[in-house]
């Protein structure tokens, strides 16, 4: 992500020369947030998750501050923006515990306007070692850990690797059917 979200940020508040634009916003709470989103798969125009975050984080909108890409939002103390270390990172929205909520996801990423996307707690992924070997893996995003994971694969095998995937993706139905929920399992803050 580039440099364009801190810099709006730093146009609309006074200058601080001892702190940067997003940590004058957090001392008082607010986070400048995408007016667009995206949860669970599915995109929200502009502002029409609102109330989705207000209800499960607890934060309002502050009236007034938006612009046609962003909008300032009131947190509870303790959530903050998380400044990606590389460029092609995204940024990110953190909990009081220090936990990934979503990720501000630059215009320059998805040819348009920037986007705010949720993130559930559980969720599978595929990682690969030195050797290029795959290895599927049902993550809790809270403790960063994995909860279940294959022997590494040949990415040669597709059709395994896609069949692994399913399972997982299956056995995270079972043991925690809501996990595509984005707000489900966190036990908010």
């Amino acid at each position: 992500m580039t440099n364009d979200f801190f810099k709006r940020a730093a146009k609309r508040r006074p200058p601080n020369p001892f702190m940067e634009p997003w940590e004058i916003a957090a001392a008082h709470n607010h986070i400048s947030l995408p007016r667009v989103a995206r949860i669970q798969g599915e995109t929200f125009g502009k502002d029409r998750h609102h109330l989705m975050i207000h209800d499960a984080w607890g934060c309002k909108p502050v009236e007034g501050h938006h612009d046609d890409h962003y909008a300032d939002y009131t947190f509870p103390e303790g959530w903050r923006i998380r400044r990606a270390e590389w460029d092609d990172h995204p940024a990110e929205l953190l909990d009081p515990l220090d936990d990934a909520r979503a990720e501000i996801i630059g215009p320059e990423e998805i040819y348009g306007a920037p986007m705010l996307s949720i993130l559930p707690r559980y969720h599978v992924v595929t990682r690969y070692d030195l050797d290029e070997r795959v290895r599927v893996v049902a993550v809790d995003r809270r403790s960063n850990r994995s909860i279940r994971q294959t022997v590494w694969i040949s990415p040669n095998e597709q059709a395994l690797i896609l069949r692994q995937i399913a399972e997982y993706t299956e056995w995270l139905n079972e043991v925690k059917p809501d996990h595509c929920d984005v707000f489900a399992y966190w036990g908010d803050v």
